[in-house]
């Protein structure tokens, strides 16, 4: 997905700023690649389409092996509000809505919650060891951009936009690599207060000598309540771990604020 869609996505899934929090709008509606021209009831874009909403909405990327919610995603016209074609920098994609109380009803069928629109801001800071380790960079927009790009969307989808960093005078000088690469938390925790976030999402990938993978050691901080967790992961294409990684981060994220409602920003919703 190119970075003129990534805006697009961001322009619709509008949020607000409030504090430490963001409300997301535009929650059941989902923008997918497609083809103009077929049938919209028996193509894949809008089973791909549904499967992003319930993903946004659940928090969790593995929802959608549900078997409940396998077997609806196969009726996913069933749960359309409406849907048009539109051309995005000379990509054509679907613009799908769907039924809000409908996919309510299928995700509390198979058990899981839901997340309302008042979420959480956010953070990844990472660092990439390159040229065989004698290279370490933050990633940033300028010199990593279609990764930046990539995470940046991925995070859009799921209803969780992200930060990147700056990397002023400020940032370098309150963050070293080693404190990244050590996981000394202290610096982390002042980075994320500069930034006004609730949750700061730390990575170190390098290149392992034994595996020739790139390996990806990854913390996640909530702030305010000074939990932690951690988790590794390893390929041999740098897309694919940081999606891993994103994912992976959005889901300790969702699964937190969820289990922890009853604070002062709630994050599910009850049934009427």
């Amino acid at each position: 997905m190119n970075k003129y869609l990534m805006i697009f996505l961001m322009i619709l899934l509008m949020s607000s700023q409030r504090g430490q929090t963001q409300t997301i709008t535009n929650l059941y509606r989902a923008i997918v690649p497609a083809e103009q021209g077929e049938e919209v009831t028996t193509h894949e874009p809008l089973k791909q389409a549904l499967m992003q909403i319930l993903i946004k909405i659940s928090g969790n990327h593995k929802i959608v092996a549900d078997p409940t919610i396998k077997a609806k995603i196969e009726q996913a016209d069933r749960l359309v509000l409406q849907y048009e074609y539109q051309t995005i920098n000379d990509q054509s994609v679907l613009s799908v809505q769907f039924d809000e109380v409908a996919v309510k009803k299928l995700l509390r069928t198979a058990g899981s919650p839901i997340w309302s629109g008042n979420r959480p801001d956010w953070l990844m800071w990472i660092v990439l060891e390159t040229e065989g380790g004698q290279r370490q960079v933050v990633l940033n927009e300028e010199e990593q951009a279609n990764e930046v790009t990539s995470i940046k969307t991925q995070a859009v989808q799921r209803g969780l936009p992200v930060l990147f960093p700056v990397l002023d005078f400020e940032d370098r000088a309150n963050l070293k690599m080693a404190d990244i690469t050590t996981g000394i938390k202290d610096p982390v925790i002042t980075i994320a207060k500069r930034y006004g976030v609730k949750v700061i999402c730390t990575g170190w990938l390098f290149t392992s000598l034994e595996s020739s993978q790139l390996e990806g050691h990854w913390r996640l901080y909530i702030v305010e309540d000074a939990k932690e967790f951690s988790w590794k992961n390893s390929d041999t294409d740098l897309a694919k771990l940081l999606s891993a990684a994103t994912d992976k981060a959005i889901d300790n994220i969702s699964d937190y604020f969820l289990t922890t409602s009853g604070k002062k920003t709630p994050t599910t919703e009850t049934s009427t």
